[in-house]
């Protein structure tokens, strides 16, 4: 029996003291979670302190900018930290995704590699919008995650309902003073030192017709040092200022809109006016078409798109269209009235499409060549040489029954090439 204690004294001995490791761990292990659990907290409470205050930074920058009035209790922010790593995560995503959807590499995913590239800082993003019958008015603010230096600044307040109409938006030239103007009254930049270099069309009004242009994003740099940029988007309904980019944000965005940017000595280049470019409109669809249309609705919607170098109206729900060069010359004229069908041949189709080149004086029987037809009516033509640089021309005719009730004559110059 006392054999038997000792074996079970050894026993109890050794589970007590496996136990007592066992409760020392546990012990170790405890401490350092809840040292972790701590350390989550207090970071946690850290990031919640620096987001409020980042919140009152940017309700102040909005204020102040913008000259308005911010109710905290309306406006709720979003806030999104964007870091460098999440910003390469996503568009590796979608990399993967394009990838695995179409089985090759393609140019949107160039341009995702390309877009990595220019990654270069990350950012705490604050935005939100405020809705108020038929107004919505959008904010939003972007702080460098590092350094907490404002980047930007938007300040929209639109008419979702509003009817836009291009007749009634400012211009280049106004758009372009009260930019300037803007940079000063914020000393964003000394104005002396600065060079406007290029604007892009852009949208405010989302909800209108995807062709409206109702936004300029002129870009500016430090005339000593290419390196500082600005960037000013105007609101060219209301003739506002509704957003600024400065610092790492406006270089990058110039670099990455560096491709659509038209250059200021293009965007500043002379063309025809508005009212010019109306008069030049009317009676062109009767004498194309034999249609009379109300130039008034030609003289609303007509607008400049810089990206073209073209004048350009589509109104009616796009029944109508027209297309003019900077200079005045007419490029191109359609209207959409309900298709009929037509038992025309191919040849019966071209021979309609040609008399009408013919008719117009648009080129000679001799230069005129059908290079291109489809079912739906559409006939191209090679109407002659382009004398800068000595290939093609071509010309598109649309059919609709057996009359002519569209053409287009700003298809690029092609090298000949038979049907």
């Amino acid at each position: 029996m006392k054999g038997e204690k000792i074996i079970v004294g050894i026993l109890v001995a050794g589970v007590l003291l496996v136990a007592g490791y066992n409760i020392y761990n546990l012990v170790e292990n405890n401490t350092a979670s809840n040292k972790i659990k701590q350390k989550v907290v207090h970071e946690e409470k850290r990031e919640e302190a620096e987001n409020e205050y980042l919140k009152i930074k940017a309700i102040e920058a909005i204020e102040k900018h913008y000259k308005v009035k911010i109710d905290g209790d309306k406006l709720e922010f979003n806030i999104e930290h964007n870091t460098v790593e999440k910003q390469l995560e996503r568009i590796e995503s979608m990399i993967v995704e394009l990838s695995t959807r179409t089985g090759e590499r393609g140019a949107t995913i160039d341009y995702l590699e390309e877009e990595k590239k220019r990654i270069k800082f990350g950012t705490i993003d604050f935005f939100g919008d405020v809705y108020g019958g038929k107004k919505l008015e959008t904010y939003a603010v972007s702080f460098d995650d590092e350094t907490k230096e404002i980047l930007q600044v938007t300040c929209i307040k639109r008419d979702v309902l509003k009817k836009l109409k291009p007749i009634d938006f400012i211009s280049f030239e106004q758009s372009k003073k009260i930019a300037e103007a803007f940079i000063a009254r914020n000393n964003l930049e000394d104005v002396e030192q600065l060079k406007f270099i290029g604007l892009i069309e852009d949208v405010t009004y989302f909800e209108q017709d995807e062709h409206i242009f109702d936004t300029f994003m002129l870009f500016y740099e430090n005339m000593n040092d290419v390196s500082k940029k600005i960037n000013i988007k105007i609101d060219r309904v209301s003739g506002k200022v509704n957003y600024f980019s400065v610092g790492k944000k406006a270089v990058s965005e110039y670099e990455k809109n560096a491709y659509h940017i038209v250059e200021a000595k293009e965007v500043e280049s002379k063309k025809i006016t508005r009212e010019e470019a109306v008069k030049i409109t009317e009676n062109v669809f009767e004498k194309y078409f034999n249609v009379k249309v109300d130039t008034k609705d030609v003289a609303e919607d007509l607008q400049y798109n810089y990206s073209f170098a073209i004048w350009f109206a589509r109104w009616d729900g796009e029944k109508y269209s027209i297309v003019l060069t900077k200079e005045g010359k007419i490029e191109g004229v359609g209207y959409g009235e309900e298709i009929k069908q037509a038992s025309l041949t191919k040849e019966e189709g071209k021979k309609i499409a040609a008399v009408f080149i013919k008719k117009h004086k648009f080129a000679d029987e001799e230069d005129i060549k059908c290079i291109e037809s489809n079912s739906l009516g559409e006939y191209k033509f090679i109407y002659g040489k382009d004398e800068k640089t000595g290939r093609n021309k071509i010309i598109a005719i649309s059919l609709n029954g057996n009359h002519v009730n569209g053409f287009d004559m700003k298809l690029k110059s092609v090298k000949e090439t038979e049907e």
